[in-house]
């Protein structure tokens, strides 16, 4: 019979699970004490033949993973891999007890395992696979909350009572009477007569005074409890943990104590969003899960492990031209292609700082910048795409090791969607950043970025790419369903009714918010970016001259497939708007009324010229669709078209280009083509997306 074992090795008892390579347990065994300082070389070395027996009379032990104190002492190693050997144990593994303990505390996912026994560590592992500790140094100079501190900090306030310079109190009493402890020559002898074991069993006289309100007891509390809370926020920032699950462990915290109290009221003051909890299994389990992973080794890729689910946790991100900030999106994605159903869980927008903000929009203006800017803000994006997800997790409550798969667009800063000649050479091009191997690394699963560029190199436009989502998901037997989009830039898709993949179009109708923002930002001095709601548009009045100037536009008349950007609608064009509004003198609130008309009337230009027929709805998603002025001047533009937003269907207007890329990335790892060549031009279908594992 096939099997995998986890032992708990600890310094009382040797604790064995074996169970079934799927996890199911058959057996559980316990034996001596696993500490060779204790019991002996030659003991130790009769425990193991005796584990070695016990694993072969149960079948083919294929993974065994034995965790223990005292994993440095080479001595130790030496004789577990010489008794593994003769015992014909192939597949094994020592750790450290606390990483046995971590994983069973926390059932094998990401957090933080706090242990306050005899001493104390705290230890944990983020969503990367990637470990790290902080105290474990001893009772010399550690241990913070431990029972030995407890107790070395109760005899240090006794003493001090006593000669005079410290406060009375009630543990020199409880000295006396339960530990007759009560002279200076008993307690020296006491403290510095024994191991450090026979100083930790006066914690619970800590304890005892600290619930009679004694006052030095108290401090000795509450100052181990914050130095235990700083020993957790220690390990979280070095694996970049801001959320999730703190295991309790050991004496002093796995029972109703005063310690675990405050330190739990302290934990809420400086890290809400850590949550203490009790242990999940124990210490064998945790082995027993790190067996299973050995057994798994290199065998499941990690492709083929998401692909293999049913439905799979798949998180979409979104910074679109407007720069404000970034989208993400948790989705359920069941089954992929036309077979996809997909389930938005949750949504947050993490906007850029202004300082961020400038900068993205200085590199993608088209003005020189050195290469050494682009390098930098790749990463840049690449942890803020971290914390944009992480935020996600902690609005959702998902765990980040839950996650399966992460699609991300990136943030563009230069699109050439129609060729253009280079040293000689005639090609497209398109340029993204936000390095997705940074999300690859924090979250541990597979990512899939910088999309657009497999589509330009089959020759297309780039863009837009969300018609595919679009299709699975509005798609209608018996309407023509237009859905526009109005981010940075605006892109129209057109789903015939009953249409195939292949009957879809879509492309830039011009530009949505962008023109819009940059207005908006100059005419307020850059105090605002936005003109929320179109508030301030809405006291205005379209100037028709302008107006009709700006639907001079030669992108306008430029026949589909086609895409633009902001190396079109950007300084140059916002520069023309703002010196013909000087020159004819048109009010701030007038200005803003014609351009928001302006992205409005680019809306209907686009279905008037190039849909082959008058779609029955059209569906506004986007940042645009909470511009209520602008909404409004569509649906006044399209009197015969019902005009909607996606929240009148139950969808969230904000979430639809993050939703969008989470459902590319889960066509990507199947390997589905997932771009649509009737919409960017391409020559052939292609699957978009770099994948980082």
């Amino acid at each position: 019979m096939d099997f995998i074992a986890g032992v708990d090795g600890g310094g009382t008892k040797t604790k064995v699970v074996c169970a079934s390579p799927e996890g199911k347990v058959l057996d559980t065994a316990v034996f001596g004490p696993f500490n060779m300082n204790s019991i002996g070389a030659e003991r130790f070395s009769a425990l193991l033949q005796e584990l070695c027996a016990y694993l072969n009379g149960m079948g083919d032990c294929r993974a065994l993973c034995i965790g223990s104190a005292g994993i440095s002492n080479k001595k130790m190693t030496r004789i577990v891999e010489t008794e593994m050997t003769r015992g014909g144990i192939e597949n094994w593994n020592l750790v450290g007890d606390q990483v046995i303990a971590l994983n069973g505390a926390l059932s094998g996912e990401a957090g933080i395992a706090l242990i306050a026994g005899t001493g104390s560590i705290c230890f944990g592992k983020n969503g990367a696979g990637e470990y790290a500790r902080s105290g474990g140094w001893g009772h010399l100079i550690g241990d913070e909350g431990s029972g030995y501190a407890l107790g070395r900090d109760a005899l240090a306030a006794v003493a001090r009572a006593w000669d005079g310079w410290g406060e009375k109190t009630l543990l020199s009493q409880l000295l006396a009477e339960q530990m007759e402890l009560d002279d200076q020559k008993k307690i020296i002898s006491y403290t510095y007569g024994g191991d450090k074991s026979r100083i930790a069993a006066l914690a619970p006289l800590v304890e005892q005074a600290a619930g009679q309100d004694d006052a030095v007891a108290l401090e000795i509390i509450r100052d181990n409890a914050v130095k235990m809370t700083g020993l957790v926020g220690a390990v979280a920032r070095q694996l970049g943990i801001k959320a999730g699950k703190v295991a309790m462990l050991g004496g002093l915290l796995e029972h109703d104590t005063k310690l675990r109290e405050t330190f739990v009221a302290e934990m809420g003051r400086q890290y809400p969003a850590l949550v203490c909890t009790e242990p999940e299994q124990d210490a064998a389990a945790g082995a027993l899960m790190l067996a299973k992973e050995m057994l798994r080794g290199d065998n499941v890729h990690p492709i083929a492990e998401c692909m293999e689910k049913d439905s799979r946790l798949v998180v979409g991100l979104m910074s679109g031209t407007s720069a404000d900030g970034v989208d993400a999106a948790l989705c359920r994605i069941t089954g992929h292609g036309t077979a996809s159903k997909i389930e938005q869980l949750g949504f947050v927008f993490q906007p850029f700082s202004g300082e961020i903000r400038r900068e993205i929009l200085r590199l993608a203006s088209g003005n020189s910048a050195c290469a050494a800017d682009f390098c930098k803000m790749n990463f840049l994006l690449g942890e803020l795409y971290v914390q944009a997800v992480e935020a996600l997790c902690a609005e959702t409550g998902i765990r980040a090791e839950q996650i399966d798969l992460i699609g991300s667009h990136g943030q563009t800063f230069w699109h050439i969607p129609l060729p253009e000649t280079y040293l000689g050479h005639s090609f497209r091009s398109t340029f993204q950043l936000g390095e997705g191997s940074v999300l690859a690394q924090r979250f541990g699963c597979p990512v899939v970025s910088d999309f657009r560029v497999r589509d330009v190199a089959a020759d297309g436009l780039g863009a837009p790419l969300v018609p595919y989502s679009e299709f699975l998901i509005y798609r209608s037997e018996t309407e023509c369903v237009a859905l526009q989009n109005i981010g940075g830039i605006g892109n129209i898709t057109c789903l015939l009714p009953a249409c195939r993949l292949e009957d879809v179009f879509a492309f830039d109708t011009g530009p949505g918010n962008m023109v819009m923002d940059a207005v908006y930002t100059e005419l307020t001095g850059g105090e605002k970016t936005f003109d929320e709601g179109g508030a301030y548009a809405a006291g205005g009045k379209v100037h028709e001259k302008l107006l009709e100037m700006l639907m001079q536009d030669a992108y306008l008349s430029q026949k589909p497939p086609k895409t633009t950007g902001r190396e079109y609608y950007g300084p140059d064009f916002v520069k023309k708007v703002m010196d013909y509004a000087r020159r004819e003198n048109i009010s701030g609130q007038d200005l803003m009324a014609t351009v928001t008309d302006y992205t409005a009337q680019t809306i209907r230009y686009s279905v008037e010229h190039y849909f082959p027929r008058k779609p029955d709805k059209l569906i506004i998603g986007g940042g645009g669709s909470m511009n209520k002025t602008l909404v409004q001047a569509v649906a006044r533009a399209l009197p015969e078209c019902r005009v909607l937003t996606n929240e009148d269907l139950g969808y969230d207007s904000n979430a639809k280009e993050a939703v969008a890329f989470a459902v590319l990335a889960n066509e990507a790892i199947f390997a589905g083509c997932n771009n649509v060549p009737t919409v960017t031009g391409a020559k052939n279908p292609v699957v978009m997306g770099k994948i980082s594992l």
